[in-house]
Formats: structure tokens, sequence, C-alpha cells
């Protein structure tokens, strides 16, 4: 029987195809390996700590925001029993008007005047803010709108009196924010809650987190609801 030279060549073909397969599978299976421990000693503990450092950046913003709300509404309820006792001073001035200006009542339009003094200082403190904030009165109207808000919504100060801030929450949403804040009025609850802002200066539309709080005078009536909107990452 003749010797067929192709089946050889047909072997050794295989035989090399076959070495360039395993020489390739180690070769890609090194590859992973290296790409894993790149990855492993390398590329995750970045990431892991690049997510800590955001992650603990946000508590802190977080943090800072609670005490700016805390100090806000303790200012609030101080300044409640300020306008409460400015009331009774003027009552005071009134009794003393006939005696055509007393040593007393001097002192009293002197308390009266410092009072103003304290409550320019608490407003101003209000609107420079960074924290965008807003105020109502006891009925839920908006009554201040500092300009960290103006700023975050698109707004004026004008357009967020009375129920007009609703104008700058995205429809889809404001049906609903108007129910949490009626129940805010009514129930006298705090709320934590989330809705996404339209603003119409810069075609904006993006998720904002909100808190509203309760402040109350001695006999427990709301003497106003104090509100701090922050603004969140869009995640979809």
């Amino acid at each position: 029987m003749p010797f067929d030279s192709t089946l050889i060549s047909h072997a050794n073909f295989t035989t090399h195809f076959v070495q360039t397969i395993v020489i390739g599978t180690g070769g890609l299976c090194t590859a992973i390996l290296a790409i894993f421990g790149v990855w492993g000693k390398i590329i995750k503990p970045y990431l892991d700590k690049k997510e800590a450092a955001r992650n603990l950046k946000a508590e802190e913003a977080k943090n800072k925001a609670d005490e700016t709300f805390r100090l806000i509404k303790n200012q609030e309820l101080f300044f409640g029993h300020i306008d409460s006792m400015n009331s009774k001073l003027n009552d005071i001035m009134f009794e003393f008007r006939p005696n055509g200006g007393s040593t007393l009542r001097d002192k009293v339009v002197e308390i009266g005047n410092d009072i103003k003094v304290i409550k320019g200082e608490r407003d101003a403190t209000f609107q420079l803010s960074n924290d965008a904030m807003f105020k109502s009165d006891k009925n839920g109207h908006c009554v201040a709108a500092n300009l960290a808000l103006c700023n975050l919504l698109g707004a004026t100060q004008e357009q967020m009196l009375g129920h007009g801030w609703l104008n700058f929450i995205s429809e889809s949403d404001r049906a609903r924010v108007q129910q949490e804040w009626n129940n805010i009025i009514q129930d006298g609850v705090e709320i934590s809650s989330y809705y996404y802002v339209d603003n119409p200066i810069t075609g904006e539309m993006f998720p904002a987190h909100y808190r509203a709080i309760v402040a109350r005078d001695k006999a427990g009536e709301i003497v106003s609801v104090i509100g701090l909107i922050e603004r969140e990452e869009d995640t979809q």
C-alpha cells in the first residue's frame, strides 16, 4: 500500500491546531487572571474608596442640613415668643401714652426697637443661607422663600408666595404634594418626601427631597411651617 503523505500533513495540521488552541486558551486564561488581579488589587479598591468618599460627603451634607433645620425651627419658636412679647409691649405702650412719654414708656420703646433689630438679623440669616428654605403661615400660605430656594426652583420670591410654589413642581407630582401639604396644616405632622422640580429658567427637571416641620407656641397652636428642600441625584 503506497504511503499517503496527505494523512501526515493532516495529522501535523491537527496537532498544530490543537497546540495553538491550547496555547491560546492558556494565554486567555492568563489574561483573565491578570484582569481579575488588577480588578481585585487596583480597580475595586479604588471604586470602593470613591464610593465611601461619596457616601461620607452625602452624610456630612445631610448632617449639616439637619443641624440647619433644627436651628431654624428653634429660631422660629423663639421669634414666635418675641412676636407675642412685642404685642404685649405695644399694649403697655398704649397704656402709658396719655402720660406724655414717661421713663418707663421710653424703655418699652427701646425694647421694641431691639426686637426689630433681632428680627431683621434673623430675616437676613434666612435669606443668605445656602440651604434652600421657605416659611409658611399657620394656614399653609408661603410667606417667605430664600434666595437659595428661588435659584433652585427657577422662581422669584413673589412667585413663591401663597401657593405659587406649586407651579414649580412637576405636574405629575403636584396633586400628591398638595395633599401632603394639606395634611401638614390639618394634622400638624412633620413630613419628609420627594418630588420632581420643573425649573422654567434652566429647563431642567430633577428630583428633590423636601422636609417640613411645624413650629408651635406654648399653647400648642401652629405658628408656622418651616421647609427645607435639597436637590437629589437623578437615578433614572
